[in-house]
């Protein structure tokens, strides 16, 4: 019976999915208690000939959202630790031995980290990288990504798995959902590993965030902490701000215009705050911060299908 399972979603992913499954057999090597499945969502680009070949279950959910293929991969689990590794991810050699000893404290539910930029990364990847914190041990966490965690199979059982309505953000809505219930979650800096599938440019960055921006205001309109609430509004308020850049009042134009460059350039002190080093950076903040906050505020009134997100990607 194995102890942990990793459940890796995949939709046209086909060339990162075979690096993907490379690292976790390096990882899984030595590890028997471990079984990977790969849960498809309808690729047409040859993504299942790649698990297959490399002796995967797949596992077919038809057309749906991840967080669903994500459920479906759970059913279908034998592991006692469900793992959710996406398909751009590689993750590191030391990975299915963190993930095996990291939930041994009874009282963490779930654990993960943020990704790193890939070494080739270009400057916008590189930049996009420093809205991620990166904690040097391990500290509590408000959401986990699923792209990369773990989490108790009777916990995921017992909160009832991802929302499968959700397209995106269907991890923050979990994470919010699990510490509701008390259930306490670990960011875990040994379990790293790189996310082949950050935007290489800065359209990639808008349309990318374009995708994430209504299912982000979803979530922050859940039951939660203050600060998800405020959170929330940001993109509201920069959007009546956007419009407000249109007013026939040249005193009204004005304001909104340096509140909406404003918010910008705190998004990008943001970024930048975490080392004298990355200021260098600066320029490249202000373009990557630009780009985010402008779609996440039009994703407040123009959802994107993920079709958009499929352009993002590099």
């Amino acid at each position: 019976m194995p102890k942990l399972s990793i459940i890796v979603p995949v939709r046209d992913h086909a060339a990162e999915l075979e690096l993907c499954l490379q690292a976790i057999r390096a990882s899984a090597q030595g590890h028997d208690e471990v079984e990977v499945l790969v849960v498809d969502t309808g690729s047409t680009d040859g993504s299942l000939e790649v698990a297959r070949q490399a002796g995967i279950e797949v596992v077919d959910a038809g057309r749906v959202t991840a967080a669903a293929a994500r459920n479906a991969g759970a059913r279908r689990a034998q592991g006692d630790l469900l793992a959710f590794v996406d398909a751009d991810i590689v993750i590191a050699p030391s990975w299915v031995a963190v993930a095996l000893s990291a939930l041994e404290v009874m009282d963490i539910a779930a654990t993960g980290t943020r990704p790193f930029a890939p070494q080739d990364a270009n400057w916008v990847q590189n930049t996009v990288g420093l809205m991620r914190s990166h904690p040097e041990s391990c500290r509590p966490a408000r959401w986990l990504s699923s792209c990369n965690c773990v989490i108790r199979r009777e916990v995921f059982e017992r909160v009832g798995g991802f929302d499968p309505s959700y397209t995106t953000c269907e991890d923050t809505e979990l994470s919010f959902r699990l510490r509701r219930q008390g259930f306490r979650l670990l960011d875990e800096p040994r379990l790293a590993c790189v996310h082949l599938g950050d935007p290489r440019t800065l359209r990639g960055v808008f349309l990318s965030e374009l995708w994430r921006g209504r299912d982000n205001l979803r979530v922050t309109v859940q039951p939660g902490e203050l600060r998800d609430k405020i959170s929330g509004l940001v993109p509201v308020i920069e959007l009546a701000a956007m419009a407000a850049c249109l007013a026939p009042a040249p005193r009204v134009r004005r304001s909104a215009a340096a509140f909406v460059i404003g918010m910008i350039g705190l998004r990008a002190w943001r970024m930048l705050s975490g080392g004298a080093s990355r200021w260098r950076q600066a320029p490249g903040a202000l373009l990557v911060a630009g780009a985010y906050e402008l779609s996440r505020a039009l994703a407040v009134a123009l959802p994107a299908p993920y079709r958009v997100r499929q352009r993002s990607r590099p």
